[in-house]
Order: C-alpha cells, then sequence, then structure tokens
C-alpha cells in the first residue's frame, strides 16, 4: 500500500472517529504497512487483521478496539501504544533480537492503561 493511500485512509478514519461528513472506518487489512512512521496515529476500531507493521514505528498510537488479529509486529516500536481492547489473537512479534512471540507481544508500557492506579 503506498504512503498516500495510507494518509488518505487515516484522515478519513480521523473524520469517522468525529463523525464529520465522509468518513469511514479505516480497512487497512492484509496491507503492508512495514517500516512507516504511524507516530501517534488515532487508530480506534481499526480493521487491521493480517496487516504488516513490521520495522514500523507506533510509538503512542491508538489502536485501542482494533482488529488486529494475525497481525505481525516484528521489530516494531510500540513504545506506549495503546492496545486497550484489542483483539491481538494470532499477532506475531518478534523483538531486534530475534526472539519471537505468538499472540504474546504487549507493549512495554502497558503499565500506563491500567485505570484506578497512579495520579489522573
Amino acid at each position: 500500500m503506498q504512503t498516500d493511500q495510507v494518509k488518505k485512509i487515516i484522515f478519513l478514519h480521523q473524520r469517522y472517529l468525529t463523525g464529520q461528513a465522509g468518513g469511514r472506518c479505516a480497512n487497512l487489512q492484509n496491507a503492508d504497512l512495514a517500516k512507516l512512521n504511524l507516530d501517534g496515529v488515532d487508530l480506534r476500531t481499526v480493521q487491521a487483521s493480517g496487516v504488516r507493521f513490521n520495522d514500523a514505528s507506533l510509538r503512542l498510537a491508538d489502536l485501542s478496539k482494533g482488529d488486529l488479529f494475525g497481525a505481525h509486529f516484528e521489530r516494531a516500536d510500540m513504545r506506549r501504544a495503546n492496545l486497550l481492547g484489542a483483539d491481538l489473537r494470532g499477532i506475531l512479534c518478534r523483538n531486534k533480537a530475534g526472539r519471537r512471540g505468538h499472540g504474546k507481544c504487549r507493549p512495554p508500557a502497558r503499565r500506563h492503561l491500567r485505570r484506578g492506579r497512579g495520579h489522573h
């Protein structure tokens, strides 16, 4: 998928999330988003099953309640990404050291997602 296509899909998704005319829920199923910078992108409720996020940067991205079934996050930078409520079944993660994890990928900063703890 071309970068311009991804930008357009994200733009329309933002309109969808804010209830603006012409917006639609992003459908990125089976797209190759490898090496893209998606830092801070709001993709809540995204349809992204089978997407390849390999080597992508997803720092502070919001993928909460998204369908990420079978997505690949090999060497992806997911620091402080929000995956709360997302479908993470069958995901594949591999860090820079080559260690693998099937369906066991957890962003390193998951602690900040817990409610009722710490400061508000």
